[in-house]
């Protein structure tokens, strides 16, 4: 394939919060893949490409390495996620200094979701903010590697959200989100704290990329229940319809756009929610 035809070998090296690479065991000069704040590291399914994996960088080009076995790969990936939280939990600690006082709706989010929505990891303090979802550390590592398109994450600590966002939060919420997504889930599929990272993104893959547990609705016509969710402001139900993936630039019977109708009639979580889900 053109993949294998660009292999090249190299040397690399985690150091502290920052991967590099060496061109040969001689070469002296270090150079830098990605700093590991807000980086993530998948492996590759293509039973072409075995015991190869990504590593993922906001403001880098993604980076495909392959390891001599599948212990080395496997034990790459930890390490590069262990690299990724530790910056991440200094990072947020900063920060955290620096914003004593401020956010006062922050503890009141935390207080109704005190568990990860994906592991029931306690003390979460990570969001995806489109989905209204709070999760642990390790799980907003495996949603950031959905994409942008399914999940949006940010952290509480870090990231300074604005009162919509939060306030659209506050009004979903884990229970309310899993009502949605985890509906005809069996509770003994749903992963702990303390289980491999695989058997978690195994988990999160199947519940937004794949909708297994998605709830199912019996509904005939459902450009008009999108409309009518919005105008009787029953966010969890607009959830629903994203998630379901309706088409957000229907026009309503009297021809006004889904955005229209959810500024007329709805909630500001509610605009929010569409707003984050891509709806002009």
């Amino acid at each position: 394939s053109n993949v294998r035809k660009k292999w090249k070998r190299r040397w690399f090296v985690l150091r502290g919060d920052e991967l590099r690479y060496y061109r040969s065991w001689k070469d002296f000069v270090a150079h830098s893949v990605c700093d590991m704040l807000l980086s993530t590291v998948r492996q590759v399914n293509n039973p072409d490409l075995r015991c190869c994996f990504e590593i993922i960088s906001p403001n880098r080009r993604p980076y495909m390495l392959q390891a001599v076995n599948e212990n080395d790969m496997k034990a790459w990936m930890e390490a590069i996620r262990r690299a990724t939280e530790s910056q991440l939990v200094k990072q947020q600690q900063r920060s955290s200094l620096s914003r004593t006082g401020e956010d006062d709706q922050i503890p009141l989010l935390l207080a109704t979701n005190d568990t990860c929505a994906e592991c029931r990891a306690v003390g979460p303090d990570w969001v995806s903010i489109n989905l209204g979802v709070v999760i642990c550390i390790e799980c907003s590592g495996i949603h950031r590697s959905l994409g942008t398109h399914l999940s949006k994450v940010r952290s509480l600590g870090l990231d300074r959200l604005p009162s919509s966002q939060v306030q659209l939060l506050r009004r979903l919420g884990n229970d309310s989100v899993n009502q949605v997504f985890e509906n005809s889930l069996d509770s003994s599929e749903k992963p702990t704290p303390t289980e491999p990272q695989e058997v978690k993104e195994k988990f999160i893959r199947k519940k937004y990329e794949e909708k297994k547990f998605l709830k199912n609705l019996d509904i005939k016509c459902v450009k008009d229940y999108l409309f009518e969710s919005i105008e009787s402001d029953d966010i969890q139900s607009v959830l629903w319809c994203i998630a379901k993936g309706v088409n957000l630039e229907w026009k309503s019977d009297s021809g006004l756009t889904v955005m229209e109708v959810a500024e007329a009639k709805s909630s500001p979580e509610c605009i929010e929610l569409l707003k984050l889900n891509g709806v002009k």
